[in-house]
């Protein structure tokens, strides 16, 4: 699932293994004819465009390595998330001239770590919701509460004492 780039710096030209093509919704047809630079700019999440450009352009103004994670919009319209690693190549000179890298197709990963963080707030919140349930029973006032139109759900046993009537008699009265 890894793809090979790459970029001439050049001329902006870039080469993309078939894995790559694959993973940006690329046709053989359209990366024969020839990829550029502004063919991954077209594919990058909107909101991902500016903070992946600024690494990149960063990488090759300071001559260093990229390792960072983004999203894609391929040309149908899906979305996947790449993590991009690269290198910079030099010229005998030590002119940066190609910047030579790999993409990785991490959606599945990226939404199991969705998956697994929205999991944990839905455990945490039933956790607050259960100690909040018990502090109400065990409270020293009178606690009701009551839906949208005023039918009480849920009374505790100090707010049956006070109104003398048992929590079945009430649930669901206004």
């Amino acid at each position: 699932g890894i793809g090979v780039w790459d970029l001439n710096l050049d001329d902006g030209t870039l080469t993309w293994d078939a894995t790559l093509c694959a993973h940006y919704g690329v046709t053989p047809e359209d990366s024969a004819r020839g990829l550029t630079y502004e063919t991954w700019r077209s594919r990058v999440h909107p909101d991902d465009l500016e903070p992946a450009e600024a690494r990149l352009q960063d990488a090759i103004r300071q001559q260093t390595s990229i390792d960072h994670t983004f999203r894609i919009v391929r040309a149908d319209g899906s979305l996947c998330w790449i993590h991009s690693a690269s290198v910079i190549e030099r010229d005998t000179v030590g002119k940066s001239r190609r910047m030579i890298g790999i993409n990785q197709d991490v959606t599945a990963w990226h939404e199991q770590q969705q998956a697994l963080i929205e999991a944990r707030a839905e455990a945490a919140r039933h956790a607050s919701e259960q100690r909040l349930g018990a502090l109400i029973e065990q409270g020293l006032a009178g606690i009701a509460e009551a839906d949208a139109a005023g039918r009480l759900t849920k009374v505790n046993d100090r707010y049956c004492e006070i109104v003398g009537h048992p929590r079945h008699a009430l649930l669901g009265q206004s």
